[in-house]
C-alpha cells in the first residue's frame, strides 16, 4: 500500500523526449504500445500533439445484441478488448471520459439493446460537439430508463432527469432552482421506452403543452427548448471544459471562466477543447498527472500483457466495471483509485493473473536490471524511481529463483503492476 500511494518524485523522473511522449499517449490513450511512444518522441510538442488529435473517430459498429440473457456482457466485454487496444488511442479514451460523466447502470436500464445504442452513441459524438453529444444521450433510451423519464407524465413528472442534467450534465448547482427542477421535469415528460422493442417514442398526450417559467424565461418549453437553453448558459461550457482539463492534467484550469468562454465561441466543439489544453499545459511536467481509474489501469495491464481483456470477473475487482456506476455522478476520481479499497482490488488482479499465457517475448531476461527495464517499457513507464526499482530488484535477487527467469519476470511484472509509476503516469 505504501508503494502504490507514493507520489513519483519529480527528480526521480527524467524529462528525455521519450518520457515527455509517454505522459502524453498515458493521459490520452486507454491502452499503451512503446511503438506509439516511440513515435511520439521523434516529433516536436505540437507536432506530437496534432498526431494524438488526428485520430479517427472510434468504430461506432457496436455488437448487435439481444435483450435475451447477458446481452450487456457481450456489449461491455467487446468494448473491453477495444479499450485494451492499442491502436484505439484518443477515441476509446474519450469514449471511456463521456462514460463517466453520463453515465448509465445495467440493472436499472434493463435493456441490453439499449446500452448497445447508448454505447454507439458515446462513439459517434466522442469527437464531436457537446451539444450533440448530450441531446443524443439524453434522448436515447439508455439515459431515459436510468434516470426515470421512462412513463413521465405531465401531470405527475418524475424529476430526476431534469434535475441530474442541471446539476451533473450542464449548469451545475448554485444554477437553478427547486422550481426550475420542476418546470423541467414538465418540459421533459411525455416519454417512453417499449420494452418489447426497446423503441424511444414521444406520446404529446403525456406531455406538458402550456407555457412554463424555467431559469426566469416563460416559453412553451419541451426537451429540445431545454437542451439549447442549457448548454448555452456559459456556467455549462465552465463546468464541462474544467472536467475534461481536470481528466487530462490532473488540475483544474489556471482560468475556468476564460477556457469557458473560449470553448462556447468553438460551438462545444470537443477536438479544439483538447487541442487548447493540450497545447497550453505541459504534460511532460511530471508534477501534473491523475491516478489511473480502474478500468483504465485494466486496459493497460491487459493490452500491454496480450491477456483476455473480455474478462469481467477481473474488471469487476478494480472497483470498476463499463454500465456500473455507483450512482448518477459517475465513478470517484483522483486519489480515490490509490486508496485502499481499489489497491486491493488491484492486488487481487494481479494475484489471478494467468502470466503463463501473456505476451512475455522480450521479457525473460537473466540480468534483473535488464528485465525491470524491458517491463518498464512495455508499459510505457518513463522511469522507474530509485525505491520502486529497489524494491523490485530486492523481490527479484531472491535466491529461491535459481535460473528460473520466467518465474522472477513474472514477479516482476506483478509488482510493475502495482507501482506508483503505472498507477500515476
Amino acid at each position: 500500500m505504501t508503494l502504490l500511494r507514493r507520489r513519483i518524485p519529480t527528480e526521480d523522473r527524467t524529462d528525455d523526449p521519450w518520457s515527455r511522449a509517454a505522459r502524453l499517449h498515458a493521459r490520452t490513450s486507454m491502452a499503451v504500445a512503446p511503438e506509439r511512444v516511440d513515435e511520439l518522441a521523434e516529433r516536436s510538442w505540437s507536432d506530437a500533439v496534432a498526431l494524438v488529435l488526428g485520430a479517427d473517430d472510434p468504430d461506432p459498429a457496436v455488437p448487435e445484441v439481444s435483450d435475451s440473457g447477458d446481452g450487456w456482457e457481450t456489449t461491455a466485454a467487446w468494448w473491453l478488448r477495444r479499450m485494451a487496444d492499442p491502436d484505439g488511442g484518443l477515441g476509446e479514451y474519450m469514449t471511456w471520459f463521456w462514460h463517466e460523466l453520463l453515465p448509465v447502470e445495467t440493472w436499472k436500464v434493463d435493456l441490453a439493446p439499449l446500452l448497445a445504442d447508448y454505447l454507439r452513441t458515446l462513439r459517434v459524438h466522442a469527437l464531436g460537439t457537446y451539444p450533440e453529444l448530450l441531446r443524443a444521450v439524453v434522448t436515447g433510451g439508455a439515459m431515459i430508463r436510468y434516470l426515470d423519464a421512462d412513463g413521465s407524465v405531465a401531470s405527475n413528472p418524475n424529476e430526476n432527469l431534469a434535475r441530474e442534467l442541471m446539476e451533473l450534465f450542464t449548469v451545475g448547482r448554485g444554477h437553478y432552482t427547486e422550481d426550475d427542477v420542476k418546470a423541467g421535469a414538465r418540459a421533459l415528460a411525455g416519454w417512453h421506452v417499449e420494452y418489447e422493442t426497446a423503441e424511444v417514442v414521444f406520446d404529446e398526450v403525456d406531455a406538458f403543452v402550456a407555457p412554463l417559467i424555467f431559469r426566469g424565461v416563460q416559453a412553451r418549453w419541451d426537451l429540445d427548448a431545454v437542451l439549447d437553453h442549457l448548454v448555452a448558459d456559459p456556467s455549462t461550457a465552465v463546468r464541462i471544459s474544467s472536467r475534461l482539463h481536470r481528466h487530462l492534467t490532473g488540475v483544474d484550469p489556471v482560468d475556468p471562466a476564460e477556457l469557458g468562454r473560449w470553448w462556447a465561441g468553438t460551438g462545444l466543439s470537443i477536438r479544439p477543447l483538447l487541442e487548447r489544453i493540450l497545447t497550453t499545459v505541459d504534460l511532460g511536467d511530471p508534477a501534473l498527472g491523475r491516478a489511473r481509474s480502474g478500468v483504465e489501469w485494466w486496459a493497460v495491464t491487459a493490452g500491454a500483457l496480450g491477456i483476455d481483456a473480455d474478462d469481467l470477473w477481473q474488471v469487476d475487482q478494480t472497483r470498476q466495471r463499463p454500465f456500473g456506476p455507483p450512482n448518477v455522478a459517475g465513478w470517484p476520481t483522483g486519489a480515490h483509485w490509490i486508496g485502499p479499497g481499489p489497491l486491493l482490488g488491484r492486488a487481487s488482479v494481479v494475484q489471478n493473473l494467468d502470466l503463463d499465457r501473456a505476451d512475455l517475448d522480450g521479457l525473460t531476461a537473466g540480468d534483473v536490471s535488464v528485465a525491470i527495464d524491458a517491463i518498464g517499457r512495455r508499459l510505457c513507464v518513463p522511469a522507474w524511481s530509485d525505491a520502486t526499482r529497489a524494491a523490485m530488484t530486492t523481490a527479484a535477487t531472491n535466491p529461491g529463483f535459481g535460473d528460473d527467469h520466467g518465474a522472477r519476470t513474472r514477479l516482476l511484472i506483478r509488482l510493475a503492476l502495482l507501482s506508483p509509476e503505472v498507477a500515476l503516469p
